[in-house]
């Protein structure tokens, strides 16, 4: 008898989750609609270091962001796009990846960013770089892959 009790709960939350809160996956909007413009961005703090120094590039002092509406918007690093998606006040980055060398070994930097509007043109943050290498003459290096993650503060100029 208390089978039919159980599915008739299982099927009540399902349909509540279905229903009321769009698939359990809420997607609020904006709850601040960041300015489109150049953006002035700033580390504050190192949250964790596994890199050497020299394995990590300096981070452009201002980026360009673009919101066309919804839940989105873009931020051109480097001729590069990348989009970012919003939930109400937070905003997390698809990655970002760029290659290059150091001396004889092949690297590739992969960056992250995830973090919160405060208004339209204001936001605080976290950066994750993960730094990678590829070929034989990666044993030139120690340490590696690592990453390094940092806090933001970004702001419209």
């Amino acid at each position: 008898m208390t089978q039919p009790v159980n599915i008739s709960v299982a099927v009540l939350a399902l349909c509540l989750c279905s229903t009321a809160l769009a698939g359990c996956n809420r997607d609020e909007a904006p709850t601040f609609v960041p300015e489109s413009g150049y953006w002035s961005y700033v580390e504050t703090m190192v949250v964790s270091n596994s890199c050497d120094a020299n394995l990590v590039p300096d981070p452009p002092s201002s980026f360009l962001l673009s919101y066309g509406g919804g839940n989105s918007f873009q931020v051109e690093v480097s001729e590069q796009d990348v989009y970012c998606d919003i939930d109400g006040a937070v905003f997390d980055c698809g990655n970002y990846t760029t290659t290059g060398t150091f001396g004889e070994v092949d690297l590739t930097w992969t960056v992250t960013w995830e973090g919160e509007f405060s208004s339209e043109s204001e936001a605080e943050g976290t950066e994750t770089t993960r730094v990678t290498c590829a070929g034989d003459a990666c044993v030139l290096l120690d340490n590696l892959p690592c990453s390094i993650t940092v806090t933001f503060e970004a702001a419209e100029i």
